[in-house]
């Protein structure tokens, strides 16, 4: 007598069929993001030797250092208006730096470099302006992954 034939789906199917795998890779992403690895991941997604931190950005520079500018510099209180993050460092972008350098520059607070130059400039005194709030987020928030993206945890802050 002839056997009986066993459909695949009857027994499960094959999970990484191709239609499948999307899910798969969904399920594994969850889990990785419950268990913190996608913030890991995400933090330190800049290889190490393309920190931001140590270069100079001026207008007509672009990528994803000038994101993470553009994202720190939006966290002062002191620059409005806050800036669009499209890695395009332009007019309004320099408009930006340069409030943030005059308001260190009339605050002179404790402990950060000033005077600054303003210029627009992102260099290593405005670097260390922009990275003095680093430790004030929280992990996996957007301000957290930029400034760690930048490469601040690299300077020595006040």
């Amino acid at each position: 007598m002839a056997q009986p034939k066993t459909s695949k789906k009857a027994s499960g199917g094959n999970l990484l069929k191709r239609g499948n795998r999307a899910n798969v890779y969904a399920i594994v992403a969850i889990i990785a993001l419950l268990s913190g690895v996608g913030i890991y991941l995400k933090v330190f997604s800049h290889a190490a030797s393309a920190y931001c931190v140590g270069g100079v950005f001026a207008s007509g520079s672009s990528g994803q250092c000038v994101k993470d500018i553009q994202t720190m510099v939006n966290l002062s209180t002191d620059v409005n208006p806050k800036i669009t993050v499209n890695g395009k460092f332009n007019a309004a972008t320099v408009n930006a730096v340069k409030q943030l350098q005059t308001q260190v520059n009339t605050l002179k607070p404790q402990g950060l470099p000033y005077p600054l130059t303003v210029n627009g400039r992102v260099n290593a005194k405005t670097w260390t302006v922009l990275c003095a709030d680093s430790n004030n987020y929280f992990a996996g928030s957007a301000p957290y992954i930029a400034f760690h993206d930048a490469g601040c945890q690299t300077l020595t802050l006040p």
